[in-house]
């Protein structure tokens, strides 16, 4: 497969006019996203594995596309499917630290980054870990066992996101909930304990589809239909989940 892509990152005129989307509204342009640089960093969910269009055509899908779409955001998606929050050491699993760093290494200025990931560390059986003090020495957080965590890694996203975009409004995103086997229990509460501690010590907020009751009144994570492999949204059900 060849993949063509421009360097620099789409902006939502340019996303639109590529799918053929009419011009944003009025109320959209006073959106308090508009214009602003958008950092996505996650796993497939984040990236859009089975939305459409197809992603290998479409840098910006899932979140990032709906928002670039109805706000004016101009996003950049380094989302990987299949990648995790803490360290797995595993040659084929992405770590998202490093998904972040590759936007660090850049001189781009993002306005709003937004987290998500925990479930590719219930499936590799990764620790939930402990969350510590936002005040905690780097070295601390950069060790090994910390790392090989989903609180350890995720705290390490979340310290170094802030001393790179201090002006940042940092968004995590708590997954809906899975009944896939290959998900640990069938139960993520362990990693989201860990995250809503985290998200406090550094002010980032705290978007919680796990526990969100009125969501699964339209939204039911168990039907093929909303999750085709019990596991992806589809481009309907990332419709329903997005508002």
């Amino acid at each position: 497969d060849i993949l063509v892509t421009k360097n620099d990152v789409f902006t939502g005129d340019e996303l639109r006019a590529a799918l053929n989307i009419p011009e944003l509204s009025d109320e959209a342009k006073a959106h308090p996203f508009y214009g602003k640089n958008a950092l996505f960093v996650g796993d497939s969910i984040s990236y859009g594995s089975y939305d459409t269009p197809p992603t290998y055509s479409n840098p910006s899908a899932s979140w990032a596309r709906r928002l670039a779409l109805t706000t004016g955001l101009i996003p950049t998606n380094v989302s990987y499917p299949g990648a995790s929050v803490g360290k797995t050491g595993l040659s084929n699993v992405k770590w998202e630290y490093d998904l972040l760093k590759t936007a660090m290494m850049t001189t781009k200025t993002f306005d709003i980054i937004v987290f998500q990931g925990g479930v590719n560390d219930a499936r590799k059986n990764v620790a939930a870990g402990t969350a510590l003090p936002a005040d905690t020495d780097r070295k601390v957080l950069v060790e090994e066992d910390r790392v090989a965590t989903f609180a350890g890694g995720l705290q390490l996203m979340f310290h170094d996101a802030k001393a790179q975009w201090p002006e940042a409004e940092l968004y995590y995103v708590a997954n809906f909930k899975l009944v896939d086997e290959s998900v640990k229990g069938k139960n993520m509460e362990d990693y989201f304990a860990q995250a809503r501690i985290l998200c406090a010590e550094y002010g980032v907020h705290y978007i919680d589809l796990y526990n969100d009751v009125e969501l699964y009144e339209t939204f039911d994570y168990t039907s093929n239909e909303i999750l085709p492999d019990l596991i992806h949204p589809t481009s309907a059900s990332y419709d329903i989940l997005f508002p």
